[in-house]
Order: C-alpha cells, then structure tokens, then sequence
C-alpha cells in the first residue's frame, strides 16, 4: 500500500499539520487501518478510496476516512487537504476539483495555482451551560464564553485575550479526568487575533489520544461562525498558535458551508506492508 506524509496548511516541510495518506486500490478493513493509523502514529492517517471504478491518477471522486490513532473520526480537514495534495500530484494538472465522500458529507476541493481551497460544513455552536468548571484544568483566571458542538462533540472556550491562548497550559489528566454527563472529543480555546488576523485558537484532543493537533481544519467548522458573528465578516484570516503553527483564509461560500484556502508539502513517501 502506498502512503505519504504530508505538510498540511504549510508551504514548507515540517511546518503545518502532518497527515499520512494510504492510498487504496480495494476496500479494506476497517480494523486494519485503525492498526495502521496506530502504527503511523499521526493525529490522522486518511485512507482514499478512487470510486466509480476509476483508476487513482483519472478519479475525481474518491472514498475518504479518517483515523486517529484510537479512532475513526467524523471530520478532519487538514487530512483531507494533505490527500487532495498528494491527488492533484499524481494526477499531474489532468483535474482542478476533487469531490471526496466523507462522514461529514461531500468534501470539495480545487486546486488554484499553489493553493488549495477546500470546502467544510459549518457547525453552528451552541451556549453551553454546565456546572463543571474549566478554568481550573485550563489554569486561566477568566473565560470570555463556552459554546458546544453537539456534532462534532467539540467545546470551544473564548479567553481574554491571544496571549491568554498562546500561553495556554492545560492539565491534560484533569481533562481526561472531568465528570462529564456526554461524549467529549476536543476542545477550542480562542480569542480575538492581532494585526490582520482576525481571530487566533488552538485545539487540544487528548480524548482522541492528541493532546495538541498542530493544525486544525474541522475545529474552524465551529471556530468560523462563531467569529463571523461577533466581527460580521464572512471573510477571516485567523492563526493556529501551536508550536508548528498555521494560518488560513476563510470565506463563506453558501448557507451551510465555508472554503478555507491553504497549502500543503509531501515530505516522504513510501509502502506499507500488511503481510510477507
């Protein structure tokens, strides 16, 4: 099986999010590529499946899964970015849109130019109201909001302040540790961005064994309408304040869906073997 690692949201090598890419000529089971997802050890190995009986380098719809190392997940965009990536390379200009069937629905992306501006469903979040305290596991004195993402089981907390989020040290066990009453999967904290970003945020996960994704693309599901209605801009430029770090431009495109643009790097490339 062939697979590639790929730099998603950065134009350069060990910057963005890294993301494996396997490439599939069949189905295979699902069992096996949580074992592999283990074995690449990323925050997500996406597996690609050409469909329509198509070869991968003629497709332009494909099947796209997405695995954590403990799990399979619902929506993970710079995963999909990475394999959109490594798509348009082997098919050397030959398509500018490719449609991938996800979880979450019909994934699409175009390639323009050096970038790639791909299409998410929007998660509209909702207030949360919970006795359970976070500052205290987030070690912050003050919390601007806390909204929730049924869908995505995603929490997002608004902070003060970009310091407040840059300089964000959760207490990883307290986390894992919270006597919550429903399934929790990551958790956004955020806050007004400087300059010409309009918004800044970092996402931990460790309940999907990441304790800090690089690189985000379905957390700004939640994390773009929830700016677009404090700033009133359907056009954002926002920053992920992680050590790798990245940055997006992200636009809304119709009622229930936004483009975020970006660009990704193949660092390595090689074969997986299942059996002798």
């Amino acid at each position: 099986m062939k697979y590639y690692l790929v730099d998603a949201f950065s134009s350069e090598p060990f910057k963005g999010n890294p993301a494996a890419v396997c490439l599939l000529e069949h189905e295979i089971d699902e069992q096996l590529m949580q074992q592999i997802a283990m074995e690449m050890n990323q925050s997500e190995t996406a597996f690609v499946l050409p469909m329509e009986g198509c070869k991968l380098g003629q497709a332009t719809l494909f099947s796209l899964r997405w695995f954590t190392p403990t799990q399979e997940v619902d929506l993970c965009g710079h995963a999909t970015l990475a394999s959109a990536k490594v798509l348009f390379e082997l098919q050397k200009g030959r398509h500018r849109e490719l449609s991938f069937e996800t979880r979450s629905g019909i994934i699409k992306i175009g390639s323009v130019d050096e970038f790639l501006n791909m299409q998410l469903p929007i998660h509209e979040p909702k207030s949360f109201f919970s006795q359970i305290s976070l500052k205290k596991v987030l070690g912050v004195e003050e919390i601007v909001n806390i909204m929730w993402d049924e869908a995505l089981k995603y929490l997002l907390v608004h902070l003060p302040s970009e310091e407040d989020v840059k300089h964000n040290d959760p207490d990883f066990t307290s986390l894992l540790n919270l006597d919550l009453e429903f399934d929790l999967r990551g958790l956004i904290v955020t806050s007004k961005g400087s300059g010409q970003v309009d918004f800044v945020s970092r996402f931990f996960a460790p309940w999907l064994g990441i304790n800090e994704d690089p690189v985000t693309g379905s957390s700004h599901a939640i994390l773009f309408p929830y700016w677009e209605n404090i700033t009133g801009k359907s056009e954002m430029r926002a920053c992920q304040l992680s050590r790798r770090g990245g940055e997006f431009l992200l636009r809304r495109v119709a009622k229930a869906w936004f483009e975020i643009q970006g660009q990704a790097f193949i660092v390595a490339e090689g074969l997986i073997r299942v059996s002798d």
